[in-house]
């Protein structure tokens, strides 16, 4: 049982990675943000890990 809790949240931990990637490429490629607000590859990669802990230890 505790296994099967684990697995639904690392399932959604990854999820929600996804899907701010997703976000953030979508953002600086497609809606040209590069131009007004260039973003590191470092801070896209705290702010996900930050948000992902976060989720985790909920």
């Amino acid at each position: 049982m505790i296994g099967h809790r684990v697995m639904i949240i690392v399932f959604k931990a990854s999820l929600i990675g996804i899907l701010s990637l997703l976000t953030c490429v979508m953002v600086q490629e497609i809606l040209y943000g590069k131009e007004m607000m260039p973003l590191s590859r470092d801070r896209i990669l705290d702010s996900l890990i930050s948000l992902v802990l976060a989720h985790i230890t909920k």
